[in-house]
């Protein structure tokens, strides 16, 4: 805030002009929360990371993705009622999985995804559905193309990140995953469904995002 607090601004992009950047009080910075100089990653608190996304189906970034979040864990009670199976594709058609995600950095064992939690993910998180997504846009050359984000946000995201835009942190921040993750939080927990999309699909009907949103619902107002 400047001017007498009658002026915000902000620096996004250009943060490490901010002159609050290293101020002690870290809610005076700005910034990304996943960055090393705030270092608060959102998944604690909602369970996912925005720089662990986030584009799909947009310009060069997984154009032909699926569309959809790849189910894992289908016994999990926010399924209940869905008719969902391992392994199937939530909201394809639609597509649920577009634009922007958030995402959680993730390995797989027996042939089920679980949180590394080299990006400040609790252990209690569960991976419910997951698809790949990419930070990085690539121009195949197609006439027509409509290109908006190309290396811009793997430079942003690997200093914000890692303190340095190298080919080796942009490496560890191009392929990303869009996520349905669930934890416990303190006295409660946390239901996250990691896609801008979700609004849309309850627009359009899809029967299965209504009846995990009805879950979800029905047992946090409980």
């Amino acid at each position: 805030m400047e001017d007498d607090l009658r002026t915000q601004v902000c620096h996004k992009y250009a943060a490490h002009a901010d002159p609050q950047r290293d101020n002690p009080d870290i809610g005076i910075r700005t910034g990304a929360f996943e960055a090393h100089y705030i270092d608060q990653p959102p998944v604690t608190t909602y369970g996912g990371n925005g720089f662990r996304g986030v584009y799909s189906r947009m310009g060069g970034m997984s154009p032909r993705g699926a569309g959809g979040f790849v189910v894992y864990r289908p016994d999990h009670w926010s399924f209940a009622g869905a008719d969902v199976y391992y392994g199937d594709i939530l909201g394809g058609e639609i597509p649920l999985v577009g634009y922007e995600t958030d995402g959680i950095d993730y390995t797989f064992r027996s042939g089920l995804p679980y949180p590394t939690g080299d990006d400040g993910t609790p252990d209690q998180l569960e991976i419910l559905a997951i698809t790949p997504v990419t930070l990085e846009e690539v121009d195949h050359g197609h006439s027509g193309s409509l290109l908006s984000i190309l290396d811009g946000d793997p430079a942003f995201a690997a200093e914000a990140v890692y303190g340095s835009d190298t080919p080796e942190n942009r490496d560890k921040l191009r392929y990303g995953s869009a996520v349905i993750t669930h934890m416990p939080k303190g006295k409660g927990e946390v239901f996250c469904a990691g896609t801008t999309e979700w609004c849309y699909a309850l627009a359009q009907g899809e029967r299965q995002v209504e009846a995990i949103t009805r879950n979800v619902l029905n047992r946090f107002l409980a």
